[in-house]
């Protein structure tokens, strides 16, 4: 990987690492799909501007349906489990998890067609990384929600599949206005939420949370993220725009 595409990885480190303290705090006051919404919808706000300022909105449009995939695996599908399963599991033990994600997509690429051996020094490398998580975090299994943890393992699974969706289909593509897409998108089908279960009375200490879980762990955050994936991406290995079905 670049010099570029490790300080992505190293921003991303840094920005994903704080999400679930927040998301447990305004879990406390906001309905999970409210607290989507909210995400989404004020990312929204602040890079839709910005695509229109640059001229992109026409990818957002002409590459919808391979968006969709990713906004499906990505933002739809798994946020609202996730932030369920935060009001009852700690935020360790999400973490931890979500820290599986590296171990699943390495078992998910050896069933693969384009399936490698690993050497020795990858297999240890994944072992190490997940041990230090623990250590990090410790394992905090008591009184831990069965169905919770059978969620996060469902997002897992889904944070597994979506960076595929993105380096096969997307990879030609500018990250801004694909992330944007994807939460505009994640925002319309969450939109009903607001108006079946409304935040109200949700103190300072709970829109702090939700502001910075929309500015920074979402918006700054996708964005980085699909760069990142697009830096890593094995060169001449995705398949152009117009040789994949999402294109038609």
């Amino acid at each position: 990987m670049t010099r570029r595409g490790w300080l992505l990885f190293a921003a991303m480190s840094l920005i994903w690492g704080a999400p679930y303290l927040f998301i447990s705090i305004a879990g406390e006051y906001v309905n999970p799909f409210v607290l989507v919404l909210l995400r989404t919808g004020l990312a929204v706000l602040v890079l839709v501007p910005i695509v229109l300022v640059r001229g992109q909105a026409r990818i957002m449009i002409q590459r919808w349906r391979p968006i969709l995939a990713f906004a499906l695996l990505e933002i739809i599908i798994p946020w609202p489990m996730l932030n369920y399963a935060e009001t009852r599991i700690s935020s360790s033990m999400a973490g931890l998890l979500i820290a599986t994600v590296p171990l699943v997509a390495a078992l998910a690429f050896l069933v693969s067609p384009r399936a490698e051996r690993y050497s020795l020094r990858q297999v240890i490398g994944l072992i190490l990384g997940f041990g230090g998580v623990v250590l990090l975090l410790g394992l905090d299994v008591d009184g831990a929600d069965p169905l919770a943890i059978l969620l996060m393992l469902g997002v897992v699974v889904c944070y597994t599949a979506a960076p595929l969706v993105m380096s096969r289909y997307l990879s030609d593509a500018p990250p801004l206005p694909v992330m944007t897409a994807a939460l505009v998108m994640a925002t319309a089908v969450y939109l009903p939420s607001a108006f079946i279960a409304p935040p109200l009375d949700v103190p300072v200490r709970g829109w702090v949370s939700i502001v910075i879980l929309a500015l920074v762990c979402t918006g700054l955050a996708m964005v980085l993220f699909g760069a990142l994936i697009i830096e890593a991406a094995p060169r001449g290995r995705c398949s152009s725009p117009t040789s994949t079905p999402w294109s038609r």
